[in-house]
């Protein structure tokens, strides 16, 4: 009987847990694609400018240190490098370049977390 309870407690820590990590990590990139869309709205009216990518990316870093725990660097490192090009094509103020790199970066704000929740494509 013991032994049941043991695995039941382990196997609620378990999925708590699992819980837990995606909808912090979702939330994490929700958050992050909000401020890319604003970016994009600022491109389109060619207002954007290199201090507001800096911002995002900022932003984007610290939520990175803490998403590192859950999800491995090689799969969010991407986004690093499509910001700083933003960085460069807001300065330039090459506003249709630069909405492509948010138009990416918001694609793989969408695909990467999709890589870790509980789906049964995940699991197997």
């Amino acid at each position: 009987m013991k032994s049941f309870i043991s695995l039941v407690v382990a196997l609620g820590i378990l999925i708590t847990g699992a819980i837990f990590e995606c909808n912090f990590v979702e939330k994490q990139f929700d958050e992050f694609k909000y401020t890319v869309t604003e970016l994009e709205k600022k491109c389109d009216g060619e207002t954007l400018t290199k201090d507001d990518v800096i911002t995002a990316k900022k932003d984007w870093y610290d939520k990175k240190e803490y998403l590192h725990i859950f999800i491995p660097h090689n799969e969010i490192k991407e986004i690093d490098l499509w910001l700083n090009e933003a960085v460069t094509y807001a300065e330039q103020k090459d506003y249709m370049e630069c909405k492509a790199k948010f138009v990416v970066v918001k694609e793989l704000l969408t695909v990467i977390p999709k890589t870790f929740t509980l789906r049964i494509e995940n699991i197997l």
